[in-house]
């Protein structure tokens, strides 16, 4: 619901609550941290302007109200300051990229990148062969070349990195 009342999607929203330690629910403060992942500085700012922290509050005492354990209990939100922004960069492992259009916010978002297909035992994103190519960011498999026809690199992106193979060639005109 916070998220919702943000405009982001759910998983961009981290809500820390600071509790006592062990299996206590008791809070140890009565602040609590909102943290919004977005893809940029600039996507940052134009939440940051157009938050209203009064829509927030409501949206995270809706999401609390949920807990059976709360209601009842006097517990209400009021809105804080207004929120301050910082940043930071995320880095998708060797072979990942960031999918197009997808809010990136752990490294675990991030995808098989052009070049690399998903390797099912080990769960790695590794260079398509030299009779490979990928030409899509996802956790998906390296797709053959057509037949007679090889790359002449590792981690081909493109159907037209395959070429015929030696020996071999391609009459004008022909498919």
């Amino acid at each position: 619901e916070v998220a919702a009342g943000l405009r982001v999607p759910a998983g961009a929203v981290v809500l820390d609550f600071p509790l006592l330690g062990g299996t206590s629910r008791r809070l140890t403060s009565s602040e609590v941290s909102i943290t919004i992942r977005t893809s940029s500085v600039n996507e940052a700012s134009e939440h940051l302007s157009d938050m209203d922290t009064n829509v927030l509050a409501i949206s995270i005492e809706t999401a609390i109200m949920d807990d059976v354990a709360i209601v009842g209990s006097g517990f209400q939100v009021v809105p804080g300051p207004l929120p301050t922004m910082t940043s930071s960069t995320l880095d998708c492992l060797k072979g990942r990229s960031m999918p197009p259009g997808i809010l990136v916010v752990q490294e675990t978002d991030c995808l098989c990148g052009l070049g690399y297909g998903f390797d099912v035992s080990s769960g790695a994103c590794t260079q398509c062969t030299e009779r490979q190519f990928k030409d899509v960011v996802g956790d998906t498999y390296c797709k053959p070349c057509p037949e007679h026809h090889e790359t002449r690199i590792l981690g081909a992106s493109s159907l037209s990195e395959c070429y015929c193979e030696l020996g071999m060639y391609k009459e004008t005109g022909s498919d």
